[in-house]
């Protein structure tokens, strides 16, 4: 998972980063299922109903999220990351 934050560290923004850093402290990440090469996740804002499914392939550096955010990688995405 180290390689997999930097890689997205690389790619967000800094806007980017400073906002999944706060969405980390105020979500709780659920794990939906664990492969050997796929991780799917949710997170869930705390006081929001719902909860955004993200995908992780850790060996292949890449991430898709279900969310309708532009950046690549999103706020989504890097919060996952990190809890």
């Amino acid at each position: 998972m180290k390689e997999l934050l930097a890689s997205a560290r690389e790619g967000a923004t800094p806007g980017i980063w400073s906002g999944s850093v706060e969405l980390a402290r105020r979500s709780e990440v659920f794990i939906d299922k664990k492969t050997d090469t796929e991780i799917t996740l949710r997170l869930r804002e705390k006081g929001k109903c719902v909860s955004h499914v993200i995908n992780l392939w850790p060996k292949d550096g890449d991430w898709v999220s279900d969310c309708l955010c532009q950046g690549d990688p999103c706020e989504h995405i890097l919060a996952a990351i990190f809890n």
